[in-house]
């Protein structure tokens, strides 16, 4: 079981979180609110998109309280299990790179469905079953963090991701691929 929020130390690290967190920019609208699925200590995303959001709620295993502000506040828990977030508040879930860490996966999709207000929209990265050994190399060389991908659980392919989402009573659901096919990007509205 995982028992730590990782945190992009890289440059590789931290060019490929950008890269992901970058799908989300084009949805995040002035005076949304956003939650952050597997924010990592810090909420780097919340933080980045805070002029413009109305409020932020970061969620992950280990989250440094210090990274709260008046529109951003972070929490630790576990996302294998339901999150303390009210039904239907928030108009954007994103979840970058955390899905792959978990073992109770559809529990988790099932939140993103539970928070997100009627019509608003998850956004998530995962990366590719392709992405396998090239991530195990790249963290044998230790141009990427070896224990995020030793703890990764399970990779999903585009089917499996698209069920999930189903599953969960999101529609029109897109899953695409990017960097260089070695990562997915859901898109899918309540």
């Amino acid at each position: 079981m995982r028992t730590e929020s990782f945190i992009a130390e890289s440059f590789i690290d931290k060019l490929l979180y950008r890269w992901r967190s970058s799908k989300a920019q084009p949805y995040i609208k002035s005076e949304i609110i956003v939650v952050d699925l597997g924010c990592g200590t810090n909420a780097t995303f919340l933080k980045k998109i805070e002029s413009k959001i109305k409020a932020g709620f970061g969620f992950d295993l280990n989250t440094d309280p210090t990274s709260s502000s008046a529109k951003i506040k972070v929490q630790s828990c576990d996302l294998n299990r339901p999150i303390d977030f009210p039904d239907h508040l928030t108009d954007i879930v994103v979840s970058f790179a955390t899905l792959e860490h978990l073992h109770d996966y559809q529990t988790y999709i099932t939140e993103m469905s539970r928070i997100l207000r009627p019509e608003g929209i998850a956004i998530l990265t995962t990366p590719a079953t392709i992405a396998d050994p090239i991530l195990k190399i790249l963290s044998f060389l230790r141009l990427i963090d070896s224990r995020e991908i030793k703890d990764h659980k399970k990779y999903f392919t585009k089917n499996e991701l698209e069920e999930l989402f189903r599953k969960a009573g999101f529609q029109n659901i897109e899953v695409k691929s990017f960097q260089l096919g070695f990562n997915q990007l859901v898109i899918a509205q309540k």
